[in-house]
């Protein structure tokens, strides 16, 4: 999840926390090398992804607009926090994997 969220040190939160999310849950499928990943057939962002995102942000009580490197430890165990409530409510968070 850290790899995540750093993946774009510059970037606002907003925008790289997002990947932590799916685009859709309907396209679950198997593969050999991950046992659950979602594919996607574009790369737009969908309402669902950046409603788990902003509430991942909202709820961890950050700025949308701060960079990664700007967050502080506790700040991070927030996400975290928040990101494992997210994941318990919707175990297909879960199963995701972005990079293949």
């Amino acid at each position: 999840m850290a790899t995540t969220v750093f993946h774009g040190k510059q970037k606002c939160l907003k925008n790289t926390v997002k990947r932590l999310f799916p685009l859709s849950c309907d396209q679950v499928h198997s593969s050999i090398f991950f046992p659950v990943m979602l594919v996607f057939s574009n790369g737009a962002i969908a309402p669902e992804q950046m409603k788990f995102a902003h509430r991942l942000l909202d709820t961890a009580e950050l700025d949308q607009d701060r960079t990664a490197i700007s967050l502080s430890m506790d700040e991070m165990e927030r996400i975290c926090y928040v990101y494992k409530q997210i994941c318990d409510e919707h175990p297909f968070v879960d199963k995701y994997f972005d990079r293949y």
